[in-house]
């Protein structure tokens, strides 16, 4: 067993960015511990060849280096699997083509409205057209303490930064529930996730199947509209959504919700 001083400890991951063809882009990962490292960079989960600094270098960007990239740290030489060795996922989009968002959702809350279940929202005669109040949120996630026995509904458009199956997942308390359409349209929202189980904040280990999406194909740069309805009662109170992104792994508990850069707020 290693001493912990000795084990990576990625403090910096890569962050997602956008570029036109030609230029040139720079991915980074910050690592404490004593070392020595060895890298190894992925693109769209395959290792890229001879790609093992500590940063990656796309000196003119073409069309096959957009998607997603992340990195593996571990012992030179390596000597046994380390759990904290992944980085988080980092996009490369296309300027062009890519649209940008305001970085927003809509968040409407209907407040004096005692009870955990959504029931006890949408029968209340606020809901849905005459909220108390009406935030915009800069993620895919409620503001820390609210406060008691109030409803909320989360409104907006997620544009997924490469085309493949995406898996939503959703954590709340007390109880929420997660729309997503086929496509812009708010009449063509489906039912995709359910949570009454109170597993904590950013805890996504503990999400059960039905607080996870089925895999959704979206496309790149496209517009889809999403909604979470979200009811508290008493005591602590959180949502949050989240996603596993095309040929990646599962959300790691701590990761964060989904970040304006891939949210649009509703006209």
């Amino acid at each position: 067993m290693h001493d912990q001083g000795k084990l990576p400890n990625i403090t910096t991951h890569p962050e997602g960015t956008r570029a036109d063809l030609g230029e040139p882009v720079e991915f980074r990962v910050g690592v404490e511990g004593n070392g020595p490292w060895i890298y190894q960079w992925y693109h769209n989960g395959a290792p890229i060849r001879a790609a093992n600094q500590a940063s990656l270098t796309i000196p003119s960007v073409t069309v096959h280096d957009f998607g997603l990239y992340h990195v593996e740290v571990n012992l030179d030489p390596p000597e046994e699997l380390l759990s904290n060795r992944t980085s988080r996922t980092a996009y490369l989009v296309n300027e062009a083509t890519h649209p940008k968002t305001k970085g927003q959702l809509t968040m409407e809350l209907y407040r004096d409205i005692p009870g955990r279940l959504l029931t006890d929202l949408t029968n209340s005669p606020k809901y849905p057209n005459q909220p108390d109040a009406v935030q915009i949120i800069d993620a895919w996630t409620l503001p820390d303490s609210l406060g008691d026995n109030y409803g909320a509904r989360i409104r907006g458009y997620v544009i997924p930064p490469v085309t493949g199956d995406y898996v939503f997942y959703l954590i709340s308390d007390d109880d929420s529930e997660l729309f997503i359409s086929t496509d812009e349209s708010p009449e063509n929202t489906q039912l995709v996730g359910i949570d009454r189980n109170y597993a904590g904040y950013l805890n996504w280990s503990r999400v059960r199947p039905e607080g996870k999406s089925r895999p959704l194909p979206l496309q790149a740069g496209k517009r889809y509209w999403i909604e979470t309805r979200f009811k508290e009662n008493t005591a602590s109170d959180y949502l949050a959504v989240t996603w596993q992104m095309p040929g990646q792994p599962p959300p790691r508990n701590g990761d964060p919700p989904i970040s304006g850069e891939f949210l649009d707020p509703p006209p």
